[in-house]
């Protein structure tokens, strides 16, 4: 495994975790707010827990990053071939939610986006990795680039855990995309992502 990918790893599982505290506390105030004060109690509880998780794993991050360093030189991946940028994931991500109805766990969204990018993927990108066994590049990809997408404003930061939803403004960035799209060249790179 490389070593940054155990930092990158590590920003991901924070990034999920806040994301479930942020999906807890939501709720929890509506329970509040509809006046559910033992569902609201158990979400503070919850919430409490899962910040207590999320500080255990923020200092298991930075004694990590004391361990590699943020800025580990990575060896050089094999010449696989060209490697779809992650933008590329984009527009097949938003396709697929708004073919889902908007929402969708990741894993049908994940799915349709291959299906959506059958014709795009390059044989680099239906490798496995070398870190991973386990995992196929572009699913990785896809999944990095909703990460993205989140901080962007383009999927919802408060969606549940291990849903992706669209927001108002990655329908609109979608509507521009689509409209811009009609005669842009590829979106691939050399050999890099």
């Amino acid at each position: 495994m490389r070593l940054n990918s155990v930092l990158e790893a590590f920003d991901l599982l924070l990034e999920e975790v806040r994301g479930a505290i942020g999906a807890v506390n939501k709720a929890g105030g509506a329970a509040q707010t509809a006046g559910r004060l033992e569902e609201a109690e158990q979400a503070l509880a919850r919430s409490k827990a899962l910040g207590a998780v999320r500080s255990e794993l923020e200092g298991i991050r930075e004694r990590l990053k004391g361990l590699v360093g943020e800025d580990a030189p990575l060896p050089k991946p094999p010449a696989l071939g060209p490697i779809t940028k992650q933008r590329a994931y984009r527009v097949p991500i938003l396709r697929a939610l708004v073919q889902l109805g908007g929402s969708a766990s990741s894993g049908t969204v994940v799915d349709l986006v291959g299906d959506l990018m059958r014709d795009t993927l390059s044989a680099a990108d239906l490798e496995h990795l070398t870190a991973h066994p386990e995992r196929l590049r572009w699913r990785t990809a896809a999944r990095f680039c909703h990460s993205r997408m989140k901080k962007d404003g383009l999927l919802s930061a408060s969606a549940p855990f291990g849903t992706w939803t669209i927001t108002e403004a990655g329908r609109r960035w979608l509507e521009k995309q689509e409209g811009d799209q009609a005669g842009s060249p590829s979106l691939k790179t050399q050999s890099g992502a």
